[in-house]
Order: structure tokens, then C-alpha cells, then sequence
């Protein structure tokens, strides 16, 4: 068999999609952003409880199980301060990131409403993102990991580009919603501690999945 032209070797190379480059250790760098803190207590539960605290608490849940993975993790907030969201979108493009993920819990008028959904910025309507390429890559794959852990309800991956730190990140990025705490029955699960860890390892699971396919 003749070896290829070379020229046909780089265009072949060429029209590969783009993939990031990753440390030497083979693992993807992941910024996790636990939604709000300090001053900005995000949605106010039924019951009294606030975001900010689910927020950091499953995102510290998150930090553990992607470091014993051996997954470099660099968390914007690690307690209950208010941090601007473009400072947080800076920590990720500053560390050259591979994936940010930000993790926040639902509010709606309605106490009906429930369940899961994750968003993210297409790379169509942010050219930051172009690089990266397809963003609901990251997104399905971590919807898909944490309905497997959680069984909660399927409100599917939604195109959110005026969310400031999905616009403004230039990596894969995307935004959990972890159910509503205006639905009394689901605000009684997800303050648990059994919910909280199956949602980190739904996206613990999701970041991993992607990592592999397609980093």
C-alpha cells in the first residue's frame, strides 16, 4: 500500500475537529463555579434554605470525587464570599481551562415546576466559543449522567449566551440546574444528602464522559 501524499495527510489532519491540549499528566483541567455567595444568597427555598449553600456544598462534592480521579480542579469560590461573575470567568480563561462547569439550583413562579436542566452558550452565538467547538457536548453529557444518578425529571439543555459566565469563558462551559426550590416536594430532596452526592457524581460522571470522547 503507498503512503499517503502528504498534502493529504494535512488536509486530512486540517479537518479534524479541534481538540484541546491537555497537561501532561493526560487529565483535563476543570473549573467548578458554585453559583453565588456571600451577599447574593441566589434563590431562597420553600423552606428557608438558600442556593449559595447547596450551590457550594455539591460543588465541593464535585471537587473531591474529580480530584480522586486525579483531575486537576480549581473551584472559584471555596466558601461564602461574593465574587463577581466575569472575575469567575477569568479564573477559568487565566488557568487555560479545558471545562467550567457551574452548578446553581431553580426558582420558578410556579411551585409545579420541577427537575433538571442544563445550559450553555453556543459557540453560534459566541465566537469566543468557536475554538472549542460544539458546546452541547458538555451539556448533554452531563444531563445524561445526572438524570442516570438522580431520576429526576428531563428539562433537556437550553441555549443561554446572555449568561455572563458562559459567555464570557472561552472553553467548553456549561450550567447545571440541580431542580427547583420552589417545589416544595422536590426542594425536600435536594437538600439531602443522598441527592447532594448523586448529583456531583452525575456530573463528575458527565465531565468524564465528555473528557474522554472528545478532549
Amino acid at each position: 500500500e503507498k503512503p499517503k501524499d502528504a498534502t493529504e495527510e494535512n488536509r486530512a489532519a486540517a479537518e479534524l475537529p479541534h481538540r484541546a491540549e491537555k497537561p501532561k499528566s493526560g487529565k483535563a483541567t476543570v473549573v467548578i463555579d458554585a453559583g453565588h455567595g456571600g451577599k447574593d444568597s441566589g434563590a431562597v427555598g420553600v423552606d428557608g434554605t438558600r442556593e449559595k449553600e447547596l450551590a457550594l456544598d455539591t460543588a465541593k462534592r464535585v471537587e473531591s470525587l474529580l480530584t480522586q480521579q486525579g483531575y486537576q480542579v480549581i473551584m472559584t469560590r471555596s466558601r461564602d464570599e461574593y465574587i463577581q461573575l466575569a472575575e469567575r470567568a477569568k479564573v477559568a480563561n487565566n488557568a487555560k481551562a479545558d471545562i467550567f462547569l457551574s452548578i446553581h439550583f431553580n426558582s420558578a413562579g410556579s411551585d409545579k415546576a420541577k427537575g433538571i436542566e442544563v445550559l450553555y452558550a453556543s459557540e453560534n452565538n459566541v465566537s469566543r466559543k468557536k475554538e472549542a467547538g460544539d458546546q452541547r457536548r458538555l451539556a448533554n453529557e452531563v444531563l445524561k449522567c445526572i438524570l442516570k444518578e438522580t431520576g429526576l425529571n428531563n428539562r433537556g439543555i437550553k441555549n443561554r449566551p446572555e449568561l455572563a459566565v458562559l459567555r464570557l469563558t472561552d472553553m467548553n462551559a456549561a450550567l447545571v440546574e440541580g431542580g427547583f426550590m420552589s417545589n416544595p416536594d422536590e426542594m425536600d430532596t435536594i437538600k439531602t444528602d443522598a441527592y447532594l452526592d448523586k448529583l456531583a457524581r452525575g456530573i463528575v460522571n458527565g465531565i468524564v464522559n465528555f473528557d474522554q470522547k472528545y478532549l
